[in-house]
């Protein structure tokens, strides 16, 4: 599944290429620490609102998939947007909000930081017990740059957090508007 999300990002990405119609979807893949993969598109409504929906393998534990569901208002400048991220695919109740506040600069770099607070339940030991279940929330605060690559309509980008405990963590991605 991990091969399908990249392969279908990745045809989506250069399929439209070379189109010229000015457009109003981007798509967007990412690769992060620990193997995590996600495939994320955004979607004017309007000039100023928009929507995003994700997919993701392994974005809260091991060999899980999630879908995310955002909602984001663009200004002139800025783009701040919330986006929220459950687990489909372990029964447990994992899920993350991520905020984040993305700027437009015009030129060839774009910025964006924000946090994400995540929820995770897991067991303790194999008893299958309701009491050896536990639960924990952690967040992860990170930074983004993206060079904007303006004849395509693509970005690459980078990115670089830190999360509750102290453990850095990086991620890179690349954004195709059509």
């Amino acid at each position: 599944m991990k091969r399908f999300l990249f392969i279908f990002t990745t045809l989506l990405l250069f399929f439209f290429s070379f189109d010229e119609i000015k457009a109003q979807t981007s798509i967007q893949y990412y690769y992060g620490m620990g193997g995590l993969q996600q495939v994320s598109v955004w979607q004017n409504i309007t000039q100023k609102h928009m929507v995003n929906f994700r997919a993701g393998y392994q974005d809260v534990t091991e060999n899980n998939f999630t879908l995310s569901l955002g909602y984001g208002y663009l200004t002139k400048h800025f783009l701040p947007y919330l986006v929220f991220n459950k687990d489909i695919t372990s029964g447990l109740n994992n899920y993350s909000i991520n905020n984040g506040y993305y700027w437009i600069s015009g030129g060839r770099f774009d910025l964006a930081a924000g946090w994400v607070m995540k929820h995770s339940e897991y067991q303790i030991d194999e008893s299958n017990s309701s009491s050896d279940w536990a639960k924990k929330w952690s967040q992860v605060y990170w930074f983004n740059v993206y060079y904007n690559i303006k004849k395509y309509r693509m970005q690459i980008g980078g990115e670089t957090g830190i999360t509750s405990s102290g453990v850095v963590v990086w991620g890179c991605m690349i954004n195709r508007s059509f």
